[in-house]
């Protein structure tokens, strides 16, 4: 689900790049994860960064 070109939609109506996208930021920029899960009514997406002082 979050590699390169993935998608559940037609050729025409999608890239595959969104997720990917979004965990490169979160793990390259700001050394965080996300993760997904099957829940009883869908997907549930997890995003976690680390703490630190500003």
């Amino acid at each position: 689900m979050f590699d390169l070109y993935f998608s559940t939609k037609t050729k025409k109506n999608g890239t595959g790049l969104g997720l990917y996208i979004s965990k490169t930021i979160i793990n390259r920029h700001f050394k965080g994860e996300i993760k997904a899960s099957n829940v009883d009514n869908g997907l549930e997406i997890t995003i976690s960064l680390p703490k630190t002082n500003i």
